[in-house]
């Protein structure tokens, strides 16, 4: 798919064996599940409305992605048990933590509360940075998937990179809040060095 619509890859500072865990990274558009995707087998965490979405819902269903209720916090704690019994099952799971997909100029801090599911499964968390040269590929706001897409294949040659920027081992009495706002200031070190 990312040599259909023209984009190259570059990953830089991956281990050659990536411990199963929860993987954090910034979040631009659904190109980037392809670039990480690229990088190491995992499954994803995304949102409820993007399962009803028309194209990208059953892309999602298919992938045996993790479904969670951003804007109802009745069933965390289900979820959070869901992505902890698949992180024990030794499957890396992909977290986006800003909660969205955003323009790429910044990056919003990352929601805590599924930070839980790493510390509940006692698996590492590893930072990733994704970035790309072209400001064609964020998905956010109203976009519409299917005309984003054909925008993008119309579109000149990408290069997307990804940077593995270090892991933490959460200990079991560790504070979610902690490790997120850890996490974030990781990522955003890396973005403002980029910009």
């Amino acid at each position: 798919m990312l040599r259909l619509l023209g984009i190259r890859t570059q990953i830089l500072k991956v281990p050659a064996k990536l411990p199963a865990g929860l993987i954090v990274c910034n979040h631009l558009s659904y190109i980037d599940v392809l670039v990480l995707s690229r990088a190491f087998p995992a499954l994803f965490i995304t949102s409820v409305e993007v399962k009803r979405s028309l194209g990208l819902g059953q892309i999602t269903r298919l992938a045996g992605c993790l479904f969670v209720e951003r804007r109802n916090r009745a069933g965390l704690g289900d979820e959070t048990a869901s992505i902890a019994k698949t992180l024990r099952s030794g499957t890396s799971v992909v977290l986006f933590p800003e909660g969205t997909s955003t323009d790429g100029k910044e990056i919003r801090p990352f929601r805590p509360a599924l930070f839980q599911a790493a510390i509940d499964a006692r698996t590492p968390i590893h930072s990733f940075h994704v970035r790309y040269d072209s400001d064609q590929i964020p998905y956010y706001g109203d976009m519409e998937f299917l005309p984003h897409l054909r925008k993008l294949a119309d579109s000149p040659s990408t290069l997307a990179t990804l940077t593995y920027l270090g892991s933490m081992n959460p200990a079991e009495n560790q504070d979610r809040k902690w490790l997120a706002s850890e996490s974030y200031a990781t990522v955003l070190r890396e973005h403002v060095s980029r910009v």
